[in-house]
């Protein structure tokens, strides 16, 4: 799977766009033509290309390694592939890794909400290549510890590598890259910030900084002083324990994931619809799956709110015992809601405990 390279390279993409296909222009203009990727983009066609000779490919992702703030992040991954192929892990995982987290890094500074998946995209080439790859336990092992290693590395080896290349580089993966012609920039220091932000994340911290970017006007909002989350449109307001976190995502907005202790993750999962919903429908219509493992309970939550548990018993894919889906599912007019919780067996009557507490504060503003 080769990463967007289609865009760069004279193809004529089709994009979805809010359920619409649009045709767009091959060549960038205005504001993205003005980006500087020729010398990356060169080198990355030598190391995709099978007709080059494996001695050029390979005098080529050295000096990636070699001098690697001077390209952009997606040069760096074929580098970090072609060592991996070659398993040579150690300098694999660090041109892995800091193709991933720089491309996250790059796409926040941008602020273009159609580039959240650039490095999500990355991440899974890397996957499939080292599931070709790597053929033994063994060679699986070493890998991820030298990926693990990379990791816990980035931020020394990140400040040490000093950003040479055009970090707009990402811009040209975007669906406004060949509609329109002009983007905003933000300043150094508000770049540094971001970064820093992305530091704290991968050290597991918070600062105050980080929440400079919420409003009470976004879809989801979190009063962290009083411990109330919203969801705007629909009113749904429910007190949050202060021992689940809710997530924010790459542009400091508030999601609608929870993490709880162990690893635990609650979503809530809403559905709009142009007629009113009924609770009663949807809950005849979750009896009527059959489905094995499956049990359903009818309760009340919040001021009295109607409301329905499903709960899933499943098999871990590592056959390491069992997980438990559980599903709290609420209808208030044009709205529904999901909550749900996934963990495991042995520790679902501690995360019900936490959860309940949630949904007893659950109303409807």
């Amino acid at each position: 799977m080769k990463f967007l390279w289609s865009i760069l390279v004279g193809c004529l993409p089709l994009f979805s766009l809010y359920g619409e296909t649009l045709y767009i222009d091959s060549v960038p203009r205005g504001d993205y033509a003005l980006i500087n990727v020729e010398e990356s983009i060169a080198l990355s066609d030598i190391l995709t290309d099978p007709t080059v000779p494996i001695k050029e490919q390979h005098r080529v992702a050295q000096k990636i390694a070699a001098s690697p703030g001077l390209y952009i992040p997606s040069t760096l991954l074929y580098a970090g592939l072609f060592f991996l192929e070659r398993k040579d892990f150690e300098k694999a995982a660090p041109l892995c890794v800091a193709a991933i987290f720089r491309t996250e890094i790059d796409a926040r500074i941008s602020g273009d909400v159609t580039l959240g998946d650039s490095s999500t995209v990355i991440a899974m080439q890397i996957g499939e290549v080292a599931e070709e790859v790597l053929k033994s336990a063994n060679e699986l092992q070493t890998w991820q510890e030298a990926f693990s290693k990379a990791i816990d590395h980035f931020e020394q080896w990140d400040r040490a590598t000093a950003r040479l290349y055009d970090d707009r580089w990402v811009r040209l993966h975007s669906l406004f890259a060949f509609t329109e012609t002009t983007f905003e920039t933000i300043s150094q220091n508000e770049k540094q910030k971001i970064i820093e932000k992305f530091y704290r994340e991968l050290r597991g911290e918070e600062h105050e900084d980080d929440y400079a970017n919420t409003s009470k006007e976004d879809e989801y909002y979190f009063d962290r002083q009083n411990c109330v989350f919203y969801h705007t449109d629909s009113h749904l307001s429910f007190y949050v324990p202060n021992t689940v976190k809710p997530q924010l995502d790459r542009f400091g907005k508030f999601t609608s994931l929870f993490h709880f202790p162990d690893r635990v993750e609650l979503w809530l999962n809403s559905r709009h619809s142009s007629m009113p919903l009924s609770f009663e429908e949807d809950y005849q219509f979750a009896l009527s799956r059959k489905e094995p493992n499956l049990t359903i309970e009818k309760m009340k939550i919040g001021n009295d709110i109607p409301c329905y548990r499903e709960r899933h018993l499943q098999d871990n894919d590592d056959n390491s015992g069992y997980q438990i889906v559980n599903n709290f599912h609420i209808v208030n007019g044009f709205y529904s809601f999901d909550f749900e919780l996934t963990c495991n067996l042995e520790n679902e009557t501690e995360f019900i405990q936490e959860i309940q507490k949630l949904l007893d504060s659950v109303k409807f503003n």
